[in-house]
């Protein structure tokens, strides 16, 4: 016979084992509800934390929607008053200027005549409500009565050659020629010159 510990005897006892198997079970299940305590206690610090950070944004947009009202209405009462801001509307009397004297401008020529990039010069022909006609690479800001006279001068020209209807277009001149380098503006032989 083999000698041995007390212990040995009981761990192999069919009593021991049905209790190992019992704390084992029994382990696992504290186990799975620490575990899903953990979880719920995680998601609820979670979801504290993007409420609280959720919030945060929101106080964010509100700000920021009160200071988009305030500047509106600065922007309404700097216009309805005729006060321009630092950069506001340079260029605008310039424009209205030029419209007055020669009826249009291209947009190639206002950096040099107006001291405005091309694209400055499509917003302020939106602000004075002016017509603009695209041609390949350039286009020209024009006043409605500039294009109703441009029109006319088009009808009224018989030629069909293009170079004398350029020189008859007076002011038009360089106009006539960039739509016509475009192919915005040709010769009907029923009509005369026509616009696109």
């Amino acid at each position: 016979m083999r000698k041995g510990r007390i212990d040995d005897y009981l761990r192999d006892s069919p009593d021991h084992r049905r209790e190992s198997d019992l704390n084992k079970g029994y382990e696992r299940r504290l186990l799975e509800e620490i575990a899903s305590l953990a979880a719920e206690k995680t998601a609820a610090l979670v979801t504290k934390g993007l409420l609280r950070e959720l919030e945060e944004l929101r106080k964010s947009l509100e700000a920021l929607r009160r200071d988009i009202a305030e500047v509106k209405s600065e922007i309404t009462k700097l216009k309805s008053t005729g006060i321009r801001g630092p950069k506001g509307l340079r260029g605008l009397d310039e424009l209205k200027e030029a419209l007055e004297r020669d009826g249009f401008i291209l947009a190639s020529e206002a950096k040099s005549k107006l001291g405005v990039s091309p694209y400055r010069l499509r917003v302020l022909a939106g602000e004075l409500d002016a017509v603009i006609l695209e041609s390949e690479g350039d286009y020209a800001v024009l006043s409605r009565r500039a294009l109703e006279e441009f029109k006319a001068l088009l009808v009224n020209t018989r030629t069909p050659d293009a170079e004398e209807a350029a020189k008859s277009m007076g002011r038009y001149e360089r106009l006539f020629r960039m739509l016509r380098d475009g192919g915005r503006v040709f010769y009907d032989s029923r009509h005369g010159w026509r616009l696109l």
